[in-house]
């Protein structure tokens, strides 16, 4: 074998093909890191108790929220109910579009039984 050579091709080549590769893995990783990281700050469930009714026909009916730090809302309508996934936060189950304060927002029931809903900013 020459010297300055290898197999399939120069030595140069392989050695720039290598940092090409090795450039290519750290640009991955610092992105694949970003990610995390926007989505620790932009998708967060909260969790939250909620004091709800079951109807005479087996309907669940959220009625008050209590937030995270104790405050507690009234729910004063349900738009819609309809099985869904939060795009925001993560999670399947079926979201109720609720009427709070005047405003809509989005409270979702999930499978394991635990209400959460998409932090503001999310």
């Amino acid at each position: 074998m020459e010297a300055g050579k290898c197999e399939g091709g120069s030595y140069r080549s392989s050695k720039r093909l290598f940092w090409i590769v090795v450039l290519i893995r750290v640009w991955y990783r610092q992105l694949v890191q970003y990610d995390m990281e926007v989505k620790k700050v932009e998708t967060q469930k909260v969790y939250v108790d909620v004091v709800a009714e079951f109807t005479k026909d087996g309907i669940l009916l959220p009625r008050q929220i209590t937030w995270e730090d104790g405050r507690k809302y009234e729910i004063t309508r349900i738009k819609s109910r309809k099985r869904a996934a939060s795009m925001k936060a993560g999670g399947v189950g079926d979201k109720y579009i609720c009427v709070v304060d005047g405003r809509e927002v989005a409270l979702f029931y999930e499978d394991n039984n635990m209400w959460f809903m998409e932090r503001a900013g999310a």
